[in-house]
């Protein structure tokens, strides 16, 4: 995952407080960027584990490089200095993307 600066939009669901967020915006637009550094906020921040996390998509592409990216970024050690660094074991605890097609 590149590193972006989120715009307001983005930042809020980063960081959120709420445990169920729906992000919905068009093609382009930087949901999975977002969604793989809320992922990464939720684990390497608050200190949730992969598999306590679900990440819904609505295609086997999407879903694809939503889990590639995480695995990605979880492999790396965090570069947030206010956080403890760590590695986390995707062997251990596997990242979960779960695709659904809606009709």
């Amino acid at each position: 995952m590149g590193d972006f600066p989120p715009n307001p939009d983005q930042a809020k669901v980063i960081s959120s407080s709420e445990e169920e967020i729906l992000v919905l915006a068009g093609a382009g637009t930087g949901k999975t960027t977002t969604m793989v550094a809320r992922y990464g906020e939720l684990v390497k921040n608050r200190g949730l584990e992969p598999r306590q996390i679900l990440a819904i998509t609505y295609t086997d592409k999407a879903a694809g490089e939503l889990r590639d990216r995480i695995r990605e970024m979880l492999g790396k050690q965090t570069e947030n200095r206010n956080a403890p660094e760590q590695d986390v074991d995707l062997k251990e605890s596997p990242a979960a993307v779960s695709m659904s097609n809606v009709w």
